[in-house]
This record gives C-alpha cells, sequence and structure tokens, in this order.
C-alpha cells in the first residue's frame, strides 16, 4: 500500500470518528462505555449535562463515582458489566446534588476489546411530577376537608371521601352524577342558583349551608370557584367544604356564657343600686346614692315590695341623703312605694331630704301624703323601733 492509499485510509477514518463523534453527541441519551474493571472510557455531550463532568474530567474515573450510594453502586457495576437492563436508581452529579436516571446496558466486542454500552435517561423531573402528583392526589383524597369539582352543568367530576360522606354516598356514587341525582330538589336548585351566580361573578364566593343525608343536622362552610386553563377556558366549578357545627355549637355557647354573665351582672348591679339592709327585726333601711332613672326607680320600688314580704318587715327607711337629683318620677316611684308598702302592711318613712329636692318636690307639687317624712336616718331608724303608730 503506497502513501497516498494510507492517506486516503486516514482520512476515512476521521470521517467515521467524526461522525460516530456527532452521532453520540446529538443523542438525548446520555451516553456512556465503561471497560470490564467499570471505568469509564466514552461520554458524550449529553452525559456531561446530565452528571456536570465534561469527557476530559470523568473518563478513566470508575462508574461508581455516578451512584449515591457506594454499596448499591457496586452492585448495579456488576449487573452492567454483564450487559444486564438496570432500570431506575440514584445517582449523583458533580455538585452533589442527587438524581434519578433510568440505565440500560448491553455488552458490545469490538477489535477484541469488551466493553459495555450504557444508555441513561434523566427522569428526575419526571419523577418529581410523579411524586407530586401521588402527593397531591393523596392529599385530595385524604383531607378533612371536602374537595369537589364538577362541570358547569353540575355533574361531578371529583369528590374525594370526606366530600362523600358529608351528602351520603362514595366517591364512585357522587363522580359522573349531578346535584339533583345526590341533593334533595331544593337542595340542587339552590347549589344550582349559586353556580350560575359564581360563574357570572367569576370570583370565589363563600356561603354557608345545612348538611344532607346523614348529617342534616349539621353545618357546613363552603367556598367554591371556577378554574380555567391558562387561555381563560373553564375546566370545571371547583369548592371545598368544611364542617363548621362545632365551631357553631361552641360560638352558641359562648353567646349563652356571656348572656349569663350579663345577666348576672345586670343583678348584681341590681342589687347594689337598691341595696336593702335589715337594722331590727322588721326593720329595713335602703339607702339610695346617685342619679335615679325610670328604671332604677322602678327597681327600687320592686327590691323595696319584695323586701317588706321575704323579711316580714313593719317598716321601711328609704334614705335619699345620697340623691343629689329628683325630678317627678323619681318622687312618684316613691310614692307608689309607699302605697305598696302600705298595701302590704308595712310603713314608709323618707329621709335625707335636702334643701334643693325639697324645694323640687314643692315646685313638682308632688303628694308625699303616703310618706312619713324625717331628717335624718337615726331618728327613723329610732322611731321604727318604738314600733308602729296607730293612727299613722
Amino acid at each position: 500500500m503506497d502513501h497516498e492509499e494510507d492517506d486516503d485510509l486516514r482520512r476515512a477514518l476521521v470521517r467515521l470518528e467524526r461522525r460516530e463523534r456527532h452521532r453520540r453527541d446529538s443523542s438525548s441519551l446520555a451516553l456512556i462505555d465503561l471497560d470490564p474493571s467499570g471505568a469509564i472510557v466514552a461520554w458524550n455531550r449529553k452525559a456531561e449535562q446530565v452528571f456536570g463532568w465534561s469527557e476530559a474530567e470523568i473518563v478513566g474515573q470508575n462508574y461508581v463515582v455516578l451512584v449515591a450510594e457506594t454499596q448499591r453502586g457496586e452492585a448495579s457495576l456488576a449487573a452492567l458489566l454483564r450487559g444486564e437492563h438496570q432500570g431506575r436508581h440514584a445517582n449523583v452529579r458533580k455538585d452533589g446534588q442527587r438524581i434519578v436516571c433510568e440505565w440500560s446496558a448491553a455488552q458490545q466486542r469490538e477489535d477484541d476489546i469488551d466493553e459495555v454500552h450504557c444508555e441513561v435517561r434523566d427522569v428526575s423531573e419526571a419523577e418529581t411530577q410523579r411524586q407530586r402528583q401521588r402527593f397531591m392526589q393523596a392529599l385530595l383524597d385524604r383531607s378533612p376537608l371536602g374537595i369537589f369539582a364538577k362541570r358547569p352543568d353540575g355533574v361531578y367530576l371529583y369528590a374525594n371521601e370526606e366530600f362523600s360522606r358529608s351528602v351520603g354516598r362514595t366517591p364512585d356514587d357522587v363522580v359522573d352524577h349531578d346535584d339533583f341525582v345526590i341533593f334533595h330538589p331544593e337542595i340542587a336548585a339552590s347549589l344550582r342558583r349559586h353556580d350560575v351566580e359564581l360563574l357570572a361573578a367569576d370570583v370565589p364566593m363563600t356561603r354557608e349551608d345545612a348538611g344532607v343525608g346523614p348529617d342534616s343536622g349539621r353545618t357546613y362552610w363552603s367556598l367554591k370557584f371556577p378554574l380555567r386553563d391558562d387561555a381563560g377556558e373553564l375546566l370545571a366549578i371547583c369548592g371545598i367544604i368544611n364542617d363548621i357545627t362545632s365551631l357553631r355549637q361552641s360560638e352558641q355557647a359562648q353567646t349563652a356564657l356571656q348572656q349569663r354573665v350579663i345577666d348576672s351582672q345586670r343583678e348584681a348591679l341590681a342589687e347594689l343600686s337598691t341595696p336593702l339592709i335589715p337594722v331590727a327585726e322588721g326593720v329595713l333601711v335602703m339607702p339610695l346614692i346617685g342619679d335615679i332613672d325610670r328604671q332604677r326607680a322602678e327597681q327600687i320600688m320592686e327590691a323595696l315590695l319584695n323586701g317588706v314580704v321575704s323579711q316580714r318587715a313593719r317598716t321601711v327607711i328609704v334614705d335619699i341623703t345620697g340623691v343629689d337629683t329628683v325630678d317627678t318620677h323619681v318622687a312618684q316611684a316613691l310614692v307608689r312605694a309607699a302605697q305598696g308598702a302600705r298595701l302590704l302592711g308595712a310603713e314608709a318613712i323618707l329621709t335625707g331630704i335636702n334643701p334643693q329636692v325639697a324645694q323640687t318636690l314643692v315646685e313638682l307639687g308632688v303628694d308625699l301624703g303616703q310618706l312619713v317624712t324625717l331628717g335624718s336616718l337615726r331618728s327613723a331608724i329610732a322611731r321604727a323601733l318604738q314600733g308602729p303608730r296607730r293612727g299613722k
């Protein structure tokens, strides 16, 4: 063979090598060749992208450098060298990031050289997406909140366990059925009207509804919203349902407790504003302080009459030393209280009238003929202790 033929042969070999390099580098798979010891002898451009090492950095290193766990790497290397398909396992990039790859291997022999040709696909993103989908499905199915999706015509596309339970059905009994199959006609009609309002408003909407089926005595809060794709096309009407029965019951109990506290406080204030003090057998004193409005005047008369009956009083002394202002309705209330006491067999004595109050009573023309008036509480008590006076 002359020199010209040698040159032609070399050029042909170069073309073949270039063509093979182009084929390997244009592949969508990472192509990796191993020698019988597991050393990497060939590495294409996709392998650089997947694993992060350049060909110059990785060639000559052992396959196990690509495996996340050394022990598993040795076992998988042995299988690869036998040319066995490996499936998926965890690999590691140059930067330490873990990835999931799908491997397949085939033994090849060329020019008395044994090698293992590996094709590798990075499935990390697909695996992550599948894991995310599994997670989301588990979240939907096991959520303590009822979750559903239905078509605009009311036919259900999805219902999780909690939503189905809340309507007394299973998910299979809900999907592919519409509201009028699942709910009482009046409830179904209400739901359909709400769907129409929702689609017209095109915003999330909330409402409260009574339960149906086995939970008809319960209360549910719902959030419904239209689900649209990137182009704005309606995909479904979606909803989230929360059982708020215990919350409403707690609120009702809290309201009832608050009302009891208010009533108790009102009673305590009434007692404080109309104190009735027994000073001797059959003698009661009611010292009044501050302003007296119409409501308090009524409370004074009620407390005085109840005290006469419960204490079997023969004398009731009303001391108004601490009262700054007396108007017509207050004066009339005192007169009515005296009249009531007399009807119950007790004498009423009014003490503590200051000059301003006396002038007001005169100007108002109030008839205090039913009341005994004395200047001081002491004189009133002394009179009461002497016993009732006949003819008075």
